[in-house]
């Protein structure tokens, strides 16, 4: 049997690079795409859904998110945190309601999609947040900070504003929407 010594304390060492404060907020906007691959993809969720109308609806929002929200979020992530534009964190909400009014748990909700799409569980200390420019498309993903960049990692699609409700953008019966989009099935 070998004895192996170990002389370094790992907790010692070992450095938190993520601030939840987001106190210093520099650098670049970091986007990755690999961690969950399957961000683009349609989905149908409980009441949940990010099917398209058709084709056309799909590449105007895809246009979108890549046109506008992305160069958006690379210009305006050191203020993101902050609330820059229609950007903030997804959390349930532990106010009471009238009886009759419906729940909404927008991050109970983000988890289940997560589950069914990515086929994992969320860190229930990681901060989902809702992206957007303000013009439609809602991107939800996590963002991490450490003291110069911010890493992106998109989740899904929300374009019909389904994970917060508006009464602006939640008055079409979302269950027509028929045009999935999964291209890692297409394509891979």
């Amino acid at each position: 049997m070998v004895n192996v010594v170990n002389s370094i304390s790992p907790k010692k060492t070992v450095k938190n690079i993520v601030d939840t404060r987001h106190s210093s907020v520099g650098g670049r906007l970091i986007i990755d795409f690999k961690a969950f691959p399957k961000w683009t993809h349609s989905i149908r969720c409980d009441d949940f859904t990010n099917e398209f109308s058709s084709a056309e609806e799909c590449s105007e929002n895809l246009f979108k998110l890549i046109n506008k929200l992305f160069p958006y979020l690379q210009e305006e992530h050191k203020n993101i945190f902050n609330g820059a534009g229609h950007c903030h964190t997804i959390v349930d909400s532990t106010k009471k309601r009238k009886k009759k009014a419906k729940v909404n748990k927008p991050r109970t909700k983000v988890s289940k999609i997560v589950k069914q799409l990515h086929g994992t569980d969320l860190d229930p200390s990681a901060e989902v947040w809702q992206l957007s420019y303000g013009e439609g498309i809602r991107l939800i993903g996590v963002l991490l900070s450490n003291d110069k960049d911010v890493i992106l990692y998109p989740l899904f699609i929300d374009q019909h504003h389904i994970i917060y409700p508006s009464d602006n953008h939640n008055q079409t019966d979302m269950s027509s929407a028929s045009y999935s989009f999964r291209p890692q099935e297409c394509y891979y």
